[in-house]
């Protein structure tokens, strides 16, 4: 069963239906055409034009409705200042612990997700988090060279590699003891190479990373591979060389499945296992 829907406008306690399509203002008695299916803007109109006091009364006895965000409909915060720097902070935060491009803030649906969980909040362009990180790295770097600054003793790893673009890197990781006696690592540098990868050049290169840490009289090794350029580049410092222990296994197990190979002592099906020693 339908229910017929009631006048709830407060303009209907100063009109009056006069038969057919017409009202009549209680106030003035002034007639105006009014249709079922048409609102009541013009009488409202009326009031407020030829009735003000009248107009105003109505407005306080009846309130406006009530917005969709009463009911939780759209943003239900405002994003000042302080919560706008606190999502951006979580937001570079974010981007550091899960070593995400920059250009994550100018994904479309990045920004979609954003504009959903936080209408409000606007999103830090790439500029804006490139100088968030900078700030970041400052402090971290504060952190760990006072940590290394306490450690008795700090040993280098270090190691060439080239990235998909064809650009040479040298990479350089502490590794020291803090005052909790924790082991801690982290990594110094990651610079680009342009120079030759000699021996000399990459002594070089320690050295100088070594000397922006003021790591050059607590540095006691380096590790790397037994690449013939590697040799004695922490001698050159006056540190001693450790060849990485895994990379000659490696060179080891392959060279031996190689030596096999080319024997032909095995086929390519079979799982290569160490001779026995026999006495």
């Amino acid at each position: 069963m339908s229910t017929k829907r009631a006048n709830k406008s407060s303009v209907w306690d100063h009109m009056t239906k006069s038969g057919g399509n017409k009202v009549k203002c209680n106030v003035c008695a002034k007639e105006m055409i009014y249709a079922k299916s048409s609102s009541t803007t013009t009488m409202m109109y009326h009031l407020r034009t030829c009735h003000p006091s009248v107009f105003e009364d109505a407005k306080q006895a009846h309130p406006s409705q009530p917005s969709l965000s009463t009911f939780g409909v759209g943003p239900q915060r405002p994003c000042n200042d302080s919560r706008q720097e606190k999502i951006t902070a979580l937001l570079v935060k974010f981007i550091v612990a899960n070593m995400l491009p920059l250009s994550l803030v100018e994904n479309a649906e990045f920004g979609e997700l954003m504009r959903f969980l936080e209408p409000n909040y606007k999103v830090p362009v790439r500029k804006t988090v490139q100088t968030r990180l900078d700030s970041m790295k400052g402090e971290l770097a504060k952190k760990v060279q006072g940590e290394m600054e306490s450690a008795p003793a700090v040993h280098l790893t270090t190691d060439l590699w080239t990235s998909v673009a064809n650009d040479a890197y040298i990479g350089v990781t502490a590794s020291y003891i803090n005052d909790d006696w924790q082991l801690k690592a982290c990594t110094l540098a990651n610079k680009s190479m342009e120079e030759r990868h000699t021996q000399a050049n990459i002594s070089s290169r320690l050295g100088d990373i070594a000397a922006s840490w003021q790591l050059e009289s607590k540095v006691k090794a380096v590790v790397h591979d037994g690449a013939s350029n590697m040799k004695e580049v922490a001698s050159a410092n006056s540190w001693t060389d450790i060849n990485c222990s895994a990379h000659k296994l490696h060179l080891a197990v392959t060279g031996m499945y190689r030596s096999c190979m080319h024997s032909n002592q095995m086929c390519s099906y079979t799982i290569w296992r160490p001779p026995v020693c026999r006495v």
